[in-house]
């Protein structure tokens, strides 16, 4: 079962910089970098899963006066992350790809093109 964020103060990120002492920065899926603090139960011996590029879910720190903090709250596997982007969301902010925009057809056919008037190199 796959954590989905229901509350209002939790988002998405993935981890861009690793800064040690528990801290890293994140990418928010809203396109914000903001620091956010490793609890203990995600670091220590053979837990070091928070890697650069992985997926975290985290708490935003609301109490504070600088709103870019964070806490991180969970951890997604890379299974996780697959059954995550079957749901609505900004992911081209997480994944790197950019939104690819709706381009509608072109027509076929032909177009002319006639100049009426004449232009004077001197009047440019």
């Amino acid at each position: 079962m796959v954590r989905v964020s229901k509350e209002a103060g939790e988002i998405y990120a993935v981890v861009q910089k690793r800064l040690g002492n528990g801290w890293i920065d994140a990418k928010c899926i809203d396109g914000v970098v903001r620091r956010c603090n490793i609890p203990k139960k995600f670091s220590g011996k053979k837990k070091e899963i928070i890697l650069v590029d992985t997926w975290i879910l985290i708490g935003l720190r609301e109490f504070e006066t600088h709103k870019n903090k964070g806490d991180v709250l969970e951890v997604y596997t890379q299974q996780e992350v697959m059954t995550l982007q079957t749901l609505d969301g900004n992911w081209f902010m997480l994944t790197g790809e950019k939104e690819t925009p709706y381009i509608p057809p072109i027509e076929t056919g032909t177009v002319h093109i006639t100049l009426d008037t004449e232009v004077n190199i001197d009047d440019i």
